[in-house]
């Protein structure tokens, strides 16, 4: 199948990209976007899905080098 350019840019776009889905998504979009090949951590599966915007900051910032 042919893509077209825009498609294709669009594609490397996201694929650049990292998430960190909230409560509002599911645990199982995580892994679907991950299987998508887009870079995905959801806070439940670190532990923080209790904590508040600030607190999860600081923790990735200091955890995660790649954020």
């Amino acid at each position: 199948m042919h893509r077209p350019t825009w498609a294709i840019a669009s594609l490397n776009y996201l694929t650049a990209m990292k998430l960190l889905p909230r409560q509002g998504l599911p645990l199982s979009a995580a892994v679907l976007l991950r299987d998508a090949g887009i870079d995905t951590i959801h806070v439940g599966e670190i532990a923080m899905s209790e904590a508040e915007d600030a607190e999860i900051i600081c923790c990735l910032m200091s955890n995660f080098s790649h954020i």
